[in-house]
């Protein structure tokens, strides 16, 4: 994970462990310690060997006088542009836009909620949304039977953090093999 250099990989990373960490802990001390032992060497081997890369550098160079890699702070102007455009008009929020964003200029908004309410307006984000608090409704009222049972619980925190996180720092949902596989997912849970 760690050599992906994906933030969120690796933010998904961390909060799995941690996750299991806190699931496991009436397992025995042993056991949870034996597992953070190998989470954090096997992070800090795949950091350690990326950190000479070139693509790692030029990503997390400290260098920049920036505290977050480009990449992120671009994402920040693309969610400002996007944000400003669906704003900008009631008929735009309520409908959706027309006419297509200079993909040279601003490629993605880099959120899917956010694309999806500029090309599609509320009217078309609502249902999405319904679903996604339904499920965490439903999420929420069963979790004592989630939580007893490790493989559920494991779908679960996937769908959650594909859904809420992932989808809020990419368009996955809009991509047709990963929104195929969130939404294949999303049912299993």
């Amino acid at each position: 994970v760690s050599q992906s250099q994906s933030l969120a990989a690796m933010l998904f990373m961390g909060m799995a462990g941690f996750g299991y960490v806190l699931r496991n802990f009436g397992f025995g001390v042993s056991k949870v310690l034996g597992f953070i032992f190998v989470f954090a060497l096997g992070a800090g081997v795949g950091l350690k060997d990326m950190v000479d890369r070139p693509p790692f550098v030029q990503k997390f160079s400290s260098e920049s006088q920036a505290v977050l890699p480009v990449n992120v702070m671009q994402r920040g102007e693309y969610w400002e542009f996007y944000s400003d455009k669906v704003l900008d008009d009631g008929v735009g929020l309520f409908w959706g836009h027309a006419e297509p964003v200079d993909r040279e200029h601003y490629p993605s908004a880099h959120n899917y909620y956010l694309d999806l309410l500029y090309n599609f307006g509320l009217v078309g984000l609502l249902p999405l949304l319904g679903l996604v608090f339904y499920t965490l409704l439903k999420v929420a009222s069963g979790f004592s039977v989630v939580w007893r049972q490790p493989a559920l619980l494991g779908i679960v925190g996937v769908v959650v953090f594909w859904v809420l996180v992932d989808n809020s720092i990419k368009v996955g949902l809009r991509q047709p093999y990963s929104g195929i596989l969130v939404f294949f997912f999303w049912v299993l849970s």
